[in-house]
């Protein structure tokens, strides 16, 4: 093989090596999970409960509705995110029947 040739060849192989790089770094290989950020996420909300829906509103459906203020969403429920993310998650019970909830989120402006 020829001085010309041999650097040929090293040229290629690190123009392969350094694609083959590139290509990789790309992909994002490995986990495909994203990290999560040490802080919340968004601006805290402002308005209570009863600003966002004030129970009267809920009269449609036929049967009267309180505040759940105990209120604890379920861990890895969208309404948990919601309230990691410093949101307002708030659950409205009817009164005539502790089954029958209804759940409300409001995520934080970003």
């Amino acid at each position: 093989m020829t001085t010309r040739s041999r650097a040929r060849a090293c040229s290629v192989a690190v123009v392969t090596a350094a694609a083959a790089l590139a290509l990789s770094a790309c992909s994002g290989g490995g986990d495909s999970d994203p990290t999560p950020s040490p802080t919340p996420v968004g601006k805290t909300v402002s308005q209570t409960c009863a600003e966002l829906l004030p129970t009267e509103a809920l009269s449609v459906y036929g049967t009267t509705f309180a505040l759940d203020d105990s209120f604890t969403p379920a861990k890895g429920s969208p309404a948990a995110t919601i309230a990691k993310q410093r949101g307002r998650v708030c659950q409205f019970v009817a009164t005539d029947d502790d089954t029958e909830t209804i759940t409300l989120g409001r995520r934080g402006p970003a």
